[in-house]
């Protein structure tokens, strides 16, 4: 963790020492979970099963009526089975400052772009964690400041990012389709790797029925690519490369009754080349409980993407109830048939308690994906949460 990302994530706090609070809260969660895949890996890390115990606190102080606050929010997982899986992050460490007209936000935070079930391709500011499973994308935090400006023409959102943080690849849900293990040690378009400072702007506005944000990034691509190479004790291992690239998005979604129209679009150019991505679709509620989604998605690097969802459908539906929600989908491959099915559970079973559930199911053959896409492996897995 270089200087800069913990002088910056000690700026929220220093601030605070300023203003005495007028609210503060805390919460936290502990989660024991385990996986069980249908076969052992033919190569590479992970066994047939993998439990994982993962905790989490969150605390904020809040003054001046609201307008201004300090949060910190810190996570950790463990792998038991494999103890080089540990991952501690600082989620969120910042001071937040708004008006009705300038909002600010300096320290280490997250931001999502996007519109879409299945994946958001306009996304970019945060780096992701391959492998996140049944909690969705986990994303690490990322040193930032962040003003905006919002007024009758929408919100202009400029973002400067320094410090830039590698993927992790952990377990075996975060394998690649090569058989090959990803190296620790990365390497870098630019000569200041991860000290490279990278920039980011967004435009969003709301008019009635129509929500539309169009986005840019400058700097390092979070989404690496891989070369072999062959390490000191002579095996083949993929080296994770970051090339220095530019991103223009739009993101737009229509509601038109009972039906949400979603689209996002992405320009990445890079040092090698351009690609667009695309992720397209529909969303039709019945009685703001139930909630079914049809979308496509495509990427024109083909066989070469570092995503599986290069030319898929998605079908899913989801149904929200008092103490919980059940959730289910299928992606299908237009080109090789190939067939993902998922489906996820979660009840609370009482006011500090919840369990959730997950399944997933690929059939078809797998070295027609993309060669250095995440792997998806038959498996289910059990969590049990306790908040407090």
């Amino acid at each position: 963790m270089s200087r800069l990302w913990c002088t910056l994530s000690l700026l929220p706090l220093l601030l605070a020492t300023f203003h005495a609070p007028a609210v503060a809260q805390w919460a936290g969660q502990l989660r024991v979970r385990e996986r069980v895949f249908a076969q052992r890996p033919a190569g590479g890390p992970g066994g047939a099963h993998e439990p994982t115990v993962f905790g989490s606190a969150r605390w904020k102080l809040q003054w001046q009526h609201g307008a201004q606050q300090v949060s910190l929010a810190a996570s950790l997982e463990v792998n038991p089975a494999d103890g080089s899986q540990t991952l501690f992050d600082i989620d969120d460490l910042s001071w937040r400052f708004g008006s009705e007209h300038v909002a600010v936000r300096a320290g280490v935070g997250e931001v999502t772009w996007g519109v879409t079930e299945a994946a958001h391709v306009v996304d970019v500011i945060n780096q992701r964690v391959t492998g996140a499973g049944a909690e969705g994308d986990i994303k690490l935090g990322q040193p930032m400041v962040n003003a905006a400006l919002q007024g009758w023409w929408g919100t202009f959102d400029v973002y400067l990012l320094p410090g830039f943080r590698t993927r992790p690849f952990r377990g075996r849900a975060g394998r690649l389709w090569s058989p090959n293990p990803t190296a620790a040690t990365s390497t870098f378009d630019s000569p200041q790797a991860q000290r490279h400072v990278d920039w980011a702007a967004r435009w969003a506005i709301s008019r009635g029925p129509l929500d539309i944000a169009a986005g840019y990034f400058r700097g390092t691509e979070r989404d690496p690519v891989f070369s072999l190479e062959t390490a000191a004790a002579g095996a083949a291992v993929l080296i994770p490369r970051y090339e220095l690239g530019s991103r223009a998005s739009l993101d737009l979604q229509w509601t038109r009754g009972p039906v949400l129209w979603k689209l996002e679009l992405v320009n990445d150019r890079r040092k090698l080349g351009a690609h667009q991505a695309l992720a397209a679709g529909i969303e039709y509620v019945v009685a703001d409980y139930l909630s079914f989604f049809a979308e496509y998605l495509h990427d024109t690097r083909g066989p070469l993407a570092t995503t599986s969802l290069e030319h898929d459908l998605f079908l899913g539906t989801r149904l929200l109830y008092q103490d919980g929600q059940v959730a289910s989908g299928v992606i299908v491959d237009r080109v090789t048939g190939n067939v993902m099915v998922s489906a996820q559970a979660s009840r609370r079973l009482s006011s500090s308690l919840s369990l959730g559930l997950e399944g997933r199911v690929f059939t078809g053959n797998s070295t027609r994906e993309p060669l250095l896409a995440p792997r998806w492996d038959t498996n289910i897995s059990a969590a049990l949460n306790w908040y407090y």
